[in-house]
Protein backbone atom coordinates (compact mmCIF):
# COMPACT_ATOMS: atom_id res chain seq x y z
CA UNK A 1 0.00 0.00 0.00
CA UNK A 2 3.00 2.32 0.97
CA UNK A 3 4.61 2.01 -2.60
CA UNK A 4 1.30 2.53 -3.85
CA UNK A 5 0.71 5.62 -2.30
CA UNK A 6 4.66 6.95 -3.39
CA UNK A 7 3.42 6.05 -7.33
CA UNK A 8 0.29 8.42 -6.97
CA UNK A 9 1.97 10.97 -5.41
CA UNK A 10 4.58 11.04 -8.56
CA UNK A 11 1.56 11.11 -10.98
CA UNK A 12 -1.29 12.97 -9.62
CA UNK A 13 1.07 16.30 -8.80
CA UNK A 14 2.91 15.95 -12.27
CA UNK A 15 -0.22 15.86 -13.97
CA UNK A 16 -1.59 18.51 -11.97
CA UNK A 17 1.57 20.59 -12.70
CA UNK A 18 1.52 20.23 -16.28
CA UNK A 19 -2.51 21.46 -16.27
CA UNK A 20 -1.39 24.67 -14.66
CA UNK A 21 0.99 25.55 -16.04
CA UNK A 22 -0.40 27.96 -18.54
CA UNK A 23 -2.51 28.72 -15.87
CA UNK A 24 -0.17 30.68 -14.28
CA UNK A 25 1.54 34.06 -14.80
CA UNK A 26 4.95 33.10 -14.52
CA UNK A 27 5.44 29.34 -14.12
CA UNK A 28 9.18 29.02 -13.49
CA UNK A 29 8.76 31.63 -10.76
CA UNK A 30 5.91 29.96 -8.83
CA UNK A 31 8.16 26.44 -9.27
CA UNK A 32 10.98 28.19 -7.91
CA UNK A 33 9.55 29.90 -4.33
CA UNK A 34 7.63 25.98 -4.32
CA UNK A 35 10.88 24.27 -4.11
CA UNK A 36 12.93 26.83 -1.81
CA UNK A 37 9.53 26.77 0.46
CA UNK A 38 10.08 22.91 0.60
CA UNK A 39 13.98 23.17 1.11
CA UNK A 40 13.49 25.37 3.47
CA UNK A 41 10.32 23.40 5.61
CA UNK A 42 10.56 19.91 4.69
CA UNK A 43 13.70 18.78 3.49
CA UNK A 44 15.83 19.97 6.62
CA UNK A 45 13.66 17.33 8.75
CA UNK A 46 13.56 14.61 6.54
CA UNK A 47 17.15 14.85 6.20
CA UNK A 48 17.78 14.88 10.58
CA UNK A 49 15.33 12.76 11.35
CA UNK A 50 16.83 10.20 8.20
CA UNK A 51 20.47 10.40 9.29
CA UNK A 52 19.84 10.74 13.30
CA UNK A 53 17.67 7.44 13.37
CA UNK A 54 20.54 5.44 11.04
CA UNK A 55 22.51 2.52 12.48
CA UNK A 56 24.29 0.71 10.03
CA UNK A 57 26.47 -2.92 10.51
CA UNK A 58 29.60 -3.39 8.76
CA UNK A 59 28.68 -5.69 6.36
CA UNK A 60 25.38 -3.09 5.36
CA UNK A 61 28.37 -0.02 5.50
CA UNK A 62 28.95 -1.17 1.92
CA UNK A 63 25.60 0.01 0.39
CA UNK A 64 25.98 3.91 1.02
CA UNK A 65 29.49 3.45 -0.34
CA UNK A 66 28.40 1.61 -3.62
CA UNK A 67 25.54 4.39 -3.95
CA UNK A 68 28.00 7.34 -3.46
CA UNK A 69 30.40 5.09 -6.09
CA UNK A 70 27.75 4.18 -8.45
CA UNK A 71 26.81 8.68 -8.47
CA UNK A 72 30.85 9.32 -9.25
CA UNK A 73 30.58 7.37 -11.76
CA UNK A 74 28.00 8.38 -13.11
CA UNK A 75 29.34 12.22 -12.66
CA UNK A 76 32.53 10.93 -14.00
CA UNK A 77 31.19 9.81 -17.42
CA UNK A 78 28.92 12.73 -17.72
CA UNK A 79 31.96 15.09 -17.37
CA UNK A 80 33.84 12.98 -19.67
CA UNK A 81 31.02 12.99 -22.62
CA UNK A 82 30.00 16.80 -22.22
CA UNK A 83 32.77 17.92 -24.25
CA UNK A 84 31.67 15.20 -27.31
CA UNK A 85 28.33 17.05 -27.18
CA UNK A 86 29.73 20.01 -27.19
CA UNK A 87 27.79 21.92 -24.30
CA UNK A 88 28.88 24.32 -22.28
CA UNK A 89 28.18 26.72 -19.41
CA UNK A 90 24.90 26.13 -17.76
CA UNK A 91 23.55 23.28 -20.42
CA UNK A 92 27.23 21.59 -19.67
CA UNK A 93 26.80 21.84 -15.84
CA UNK A 94 22.60 20.43 -16.26
CA UNK A 95 24.14 17.59 -18.69
CA UNK A 96 26.59 16.61 -15.69
CA UNK A 97 24.24 16.90 -12.69
CA UNK A 98 21.30 15.06 -15.06
CA UNK A 99 24.50 12.61 -15.44
CA UNK A 100 25.48 12.11 -11.66
CA UNK A 101 21.78 12.14 -9.91
CA UNK A 102 19.72 8.81 -10.38
CA UNK A 103 15.81 7.24 -9.09
CA UNK A 104 17.44 5.68 -6.19
CA UNK A 105 14.46 6.46 -4.33
CA UNK A 106 11.44 4.77 -3.16
CA UNK A 107 9.43 6.09 -6.87
CA UNK A 108 11.84 3.80 -8.80
CA UNK A 109 15.44 1.55 -7.61
CA UNK A 110 13.98 1.09 -3.87
CA UNK A 111 10.40 -0.11 -5.86
CA UNK A 112 12.26 -2.21 -8.36
CA UNK A 113 14.27 -4.40 -5.39
CA UNK A 114 11.23 -4.64 -3.77
CA UNK A 115 10.14 -6.82 -6.74
CA UNK A 116 12.92 -8.51 -7.63
CA UNK A 117 14.39 -8.99 -3.59
CA UNK A 118 11.24 -8.55 -2.21
CA UNK A 119 11.38 -6.80 1.66
CA UNK A 120 15.26 -7.48 2.48
CA UNK A 121 16.64 -5.52 -1.07
CA UNK A 122 13.93 -2.78 0.31
CA UNK A 123 15.27 -2.47 3.41
CA UNK A 124 18.84 -2.23 1.93
CA UNK A 125 17.41 0.05 -0.74
CA UNK A 126 16.85 2.47 2.09
CA UNK A 127 20.54 1.98 3.68
CA UNK A 128 22.11 2.06 0.05
CA UNK A 129 20.60 5.79 -0.53
CA UNK A 130 21.95 7.20 2.62
CA UNK A 131 24.62 8.80 0.76
CA UNK A 132 22.01 10.67 -1.46
CA UNK A 133 20.93 13.48 0.89
CA UNK A 134 24.43 14.62 1.96
CA UNK A 135 25.85 13.91 -1.96
CA UNK A 136 23.22 16.01 -2.95
CA UNK A 137 23.83 19.46 -0.63
CA UNK A 138 27.23 19.02 -0.18
CA UNK A 139 28.44 18.77 -3.64
CA UNK A 140 25.74 18.89 -6.21
CA UNK A 141 24.35 22.18 -4.90
CA UNK A 142 27.59 24.12 -4.12
CA UNK A 143 28.66 22.91 -7.71
CA UNK A 144 25.70 23.59 -9.76
CA UNK A 145 25.27 27.37 -7.46
CA UNK A 146 28.86 28.41 -8.46
CA UNK A 147 28.23 27.44 -12.32
CA UNK A 148 25.42 30.12 -11.46
CA UNK A 149 27.30 32.59 -9.57
CA UNK A 150 29.76 32.17 -12.54
CA UNK A 151 27.20 32.65 -15.44
CA UNK A 152 25.53 35.92 -13.82
CA UNK A 153 29.29 37.62 -12.86
CA UNK A 154 29.37 37.12 -9.71
CA UNK A 155 31.47 36.17 -7.29
CA UNK A 156 30.78 33.26 -4.28
CA UNK A 157 31.13 34.61 -0.83
CA UNK A 158 30.88 31.93 2.02
CA UNK A 159 28.81 34.05 3.93
CA UNK A 160 26.06 33.64 1.13
CA UNK A 161 26.51 29.99 1.16
CA UNK A 162 26.11 29.96 4.71
CA UNK A 163 22.96 31.86 4.82
CA UNK A 164 21.01 30.95 1.72
CA UNK A 165 17.95 29.47 2.84
CA UNK A 166 18.59 26.63 0.08
CA UNK A 167 20.98 24.88 2.35
CA UNK A 168 19.06 23.88 4.97
CA UNK A 169 18.94 20.49 4.04
CA UNK A 170 22.68 20.91 4.74
CA UNK A 171 22.43 22.52 8.32
CA UNK A 172 19.81 19.53 8.82
CA UNK A 173 22.50 16.79 7.96
CA UNK A 174 25.07 18.43 9.95
CA UNK A 175 22.73 18.36 12.99
CA UNK A 176 21.98 15.14 12.88
CA UNK A 177 25.63 13.98 12.46
CA UNK A 178 26.73 16.28 15.07
CA UNK A 179 23.95 14.69 17.47
CA UNK A 180 25.13 10.91 16.88
CA UNK A 181 28.82 11.83 17.48
CA UNK A 182 28.24 13.47 20.85
CA UNK A 183 25.55 10.49 21.39
CA UNK A 184 22.43 12.30 21.56
CA UNK A 185 19.66 9.23 20.46
CA UNK A 186 16.62 10.09 18.57
CA UNK A 187 13.85 10.94 20.78
CA UNK A 188 10.70 8.15 20.25
CA UNK A 189 8.46 11.23 18.86
CA UNK A 190 5.44 9.66 15.92
CA UNK A 191 6.56 12.26 13.43
CA UNK A 192 4.43 11.25 10.42
CA UNK A 193 7.83 10.69 8.85
CA UNK A 194 6.08 8.93 5.85
CA UNK A 195 3.60 11.34 5.37
CA UNK A 196 6.45 14.23 5.03
CA UNK A 197 8.07 12.16 2.47
CA UNK A 198 4.58 12.22 0.38
CA UNK A 199 4.66 15.80 0.59
CA UNK A 200 7.95 16.13 -0.05
CA UNK A 201 7.89 14.13 -3.56
CA UNK A 202 4.54 15.52 -4.75
CA UNK A 203 6.12 18.94 -4.43
CA UNK A 204 8.98 18.08 -6.84
CA UNK A 205 6.94 16.45 -9.30
CA UNK A 206 4.36 19.11 -9.07
CA UNK A 207 7.24 21.61 -9.93
CA UNK A 208 8.61 18.99 -12.86
CA UNK A 209 4.97 19.41 -14.20
CA UNK A 210 5.04 23.33 -14.17
CA UNK A 211 8.46 23.50 -15.76
CA UNK A 212 8.25 20.55 -18.40
CA UNK A 213 8.35 21.76 -22.36
CA UNK A 214 8.29 19.37 -24.86
CA UNK A 215 9.22 22.10 -27.21
CA UNK A 216 13.09 21.04 -26.92
CA UNK A 217 12.79 17.34 -27.21
CA UNK A 218 14.76 17.76 -30.88
CA UNK A 219 17.04 19.84 -29.38
CA UNK A 220 17.71 17.44 -26.48
CA UNK A 221 18.00 14.37 -28.41
CA UNK A 222 21.64 13.89 -28.85
CA UNK A 223 22.54 14.72 -24.97
CA UNK A 224 19.51 12.38 -24.41
CA UNK A 225 21.50 9.63 -26.79
CA UNK A 226 24.66 9.76 -24.64
CA UNK A 227 23.07 9.87 -21.14
CA UNK A 228 21.17 6.64 -21.96
CA UNK A 229 24.28 5.44 -22.87
CA UNK A 230 25.80 6.25 -19.62
CA UNK A 231 22.72 5.40 -17.32
CA UNK A 232 21.61 2.27 -18.89
CA UNK A 233 25.34 1.16 -19.93
CA UNK A 234 28.23 2.44 -18.38
CA UNK A 235 27.37 2.99 -15.14
CA UNK A 236 25.65 -0.49 -14.48
CA UNK A 237 28.74 -2.01 -16.22
CA UNK A 238 31.25 -0.27 -13.94
CA UNK A 239 28.73 -1.35 -11.07
CA UNK A 240 29.27 -5.17 -12.22
CA UNK A 241 33.15 -4.93 -12.70
CA UNK A 242 33.33 -3.30 -9.24
CA UNK A 243 30.97 -5.83 -6.82
CA UNK A 244 33.08 -8.86 -8.88
CA UNK A 245 36.12 -7.20 -7.95
CA UNK A 246 35.95 -6.62 -4.67
CA UNK A 247 33.77 -10.08 -3.63
CA UNK A 248 30.57 -8.28 -2.03
CA UNK A 249 28.12 -10.39 -0.71
CA UNK A 250 25.32 -11.50 -3.31
CA UNK A 251 22.08 -9.78 -1.85
CA UNK A 252 24.35 -6.17 -1.24
CA UNK A 253 25.46 -6.90 -4.70
CA UNK A 254 21.95 -7.62 -6.19
CA UNK A 255 21.03 -4.06 -4.45
CA UNK A 256 24.11 -1.74 -6.32
CA UNK A 257 23.83 -3.67 -9.50
CA UNK A 258 19.82 -3.08 -10.01
CA UNK A 259 20.12 0.55 -8.30
CA UNK A 260 23.03 1.22 -11.17
CA UNK A 261 20.62 0.86 -13.82
CA UNK A 262 18.18 3.62 -12.65
CA UNK A 263 17.57 6.89 -14.90
CA UNK A 264 17.78 10.00 -14.72
CA UNK A 265 16.61 11.58 -10.57
CA UNK A 266 14.35 14.34 -10.49
CA UNK A 267 16.45 16.62 -7.96
CA UNK A 268 18.56 17.19 -11.35
CA UNK A 269 15.59 19.13 -12.20
CA UNK A 270 14.83 20.84 -8.79
CA UNK A 271 18.61 21.87 -9.37
CA UNK A 272 18.39 23.43 -12.55
CA UNK A 273 15.61 24.86 -11.58
CA UNK A 274 16.54 26.32 -8.03
CA UNK A 275 20.05 27.25 -8.86
CA UNK A 276 18.78 29.03 -12.74
CA UNK A 277 20.29 25.84 -15.31
CA UNK A 278 18.88 24.98 -18.16
CA UNK A 279 15.81 23.44 -16.69
CA UNK A 280 13.98 22.85 -19.53
CA UNK A 281 17.53 20.67 -20.61
CA UNK A 282 16.84 19.34 -17.19
CA UNK A 283 13.55 18.16 -17.52
CA UNK A 284 13.36 16.41 -21.46
CA UNK A 285 16.04 14.99 -20.45
CA UNK A 286 14.64 13.57 -16.78
CA UNK A 287 11.37 12.51 -18.62
CA UNK A 288 12.42 10.98 -21.81
CA UNK A 289 15.32 9.09 -20.02
CA UNK A 290 12.76 7.67 -17.83
CA UNK A 291 10.23 6.91 -20.44
CA UNK A 292 13.30 4.90 -22.18
CA UNK A 293 14.16 3.10 -18.85
CA UNK A 294 10.49 1.84 -18.30
CA UNK A 295 9.80 1.26 -22.28
CA UNK A 296 13.47 -0.56 -22.66
CA UNK A 297 15.31 -1.19 -19.52
CA UNK A 298 12.81 -2.38 -17.35
CA UNK A 299 10.96 -5.71 -18.82
CA UNK A 300 14.89 -6.43 -19.69
CA UNK A 301 15.53 -6.37 -15.87
CA UNK A 302 12.28 -7.91 -15.28
CA UNK A 303 13.03 -10.72 -17.85
CA UNK A 304 17.14 -10.65 -16.83
CA UNK A 305 17.19 -9.24 -13.48
CA UNK A 306 17.61 -12.83 -11.78
CA UNK A 307 20.44 -14.17 -13.73
CA UNK A 308 22.17 -10.34 -13.12
CA UNK A 309 22.17 -10.45 -9.67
Amino acid sequence: MKLLFFQISIIVPFLAGVFLKNRLRAPLVTAKKIVRANLVALEPVIALWSLWGLSLEAAQAVLPIGGLLVTAAGLFFGVACAPLLGLKGKRRVTFHISAALANHGMTMGGFFCYLLMGEEGLAMSFLFLVYFLPFVFIVIFPYARNASDAAAGTRPRVRDFIFDGRNMPLAGILLALALKFFGFRRPEVPLPFDLLILISVAVYYFTLGITVSVKTVRKEVPSLVFLSAIKFFLVPLTAIAATSLFGIGHAVRGVIILESFMPAAVYSVITAVVFDLDNEMASVLFLLNTAIFLALIMPLILAFGGAVI
